[in-house]
């Protein structure tokens, strides 16, 4: 009798009385980790408007850990940045060696796509010489906020496209140079892979 029950429940399920359960939804919740890589460019201003529309590569690594509540997914996400960000015009020049920041991330996930807004606290280290004696290397701190679209390709693998605006106010570099005070703005477009660590599958809640 066992055996006619189970060939019986066999046939309705192959006959289309029962479906395949769901998929569950792809969960963005957990610790990841990534590289980017991409363009940036600044605008020092007043002492150095001069050197304005200075540009370069900018390429690093990030970690972060998002959390997931329905369709809405935010964390926290720091990330280091070595720069190529520079120019020079005759004895005077100014460049941006490194970036960092470290952001929270409020989005919303469509299950394997993510649009996030980012906002949090960015560091650059400067250097900069107005010729003569007026040479500066100091690391400036400041605020940062961006944008992004973020894309499972595997179910530990995401890619991102994101722009970042950071802005480090006015700092005076050269206490005994008149109008020596620099005031950076950077912007970065910049493509990034994430690898999601521990549990790759976790169904919303």
């Amino acid at each position: 009798m066992l055996g006619a029950t189970q060939a019986n429940a066999a046939d309705i399920y192959h006959s289309g009385g029962m479906k395949d359960a769901p998929a569950p939804y792809h969960s963005w919740a957990g610790l990841y980790a990534g590289l980017h890589a991409g363009y940036a460019w600044s605008e020092y201003g007043e002492g150095f408007n001069f050197l304005n529309d200075a540009d370069g590569f900018s390429g690093g690594a990030q970690i972060g850990y998002n959390i997931q509540r329905g369709i809405i997914v935010f964390g926290i996400e720091g990330d280091f940045s070595l720069t190529d960000i520079g120019n020079r015009r005759f004895a005077s020049e100014a460049e941006t060696d490194w970036t960092a920041s470290i952001r929270g991330r409020l989005g919303v996930s469509t299950d394997w796509a993510l649009f996030y807004a980012t906002a949090g606290v960015a560091f650059a280290d400067v250097y900069a010489d107005a010729g003569g004696p007026f040479k500066d290397d100091d690391t400036l701190v400041g605020y940062v906020v961006g944008a992004g679209f973020e894309k499972m390709v595997r179910d530990n693998i995401s890619v991102r496209l994101e722009y970042l605006y950071a802005d480090y106010g006015d700092e005076e570099l050269f206490k005994a140079l008149a109008d020596g005070d620099i005031d950076l703005e950077t912007h970065t477009v910049r493509l990034g892979v994430n690898f999601k660590i521990g549990d790759r599958h976790e169904a919303l809640k």
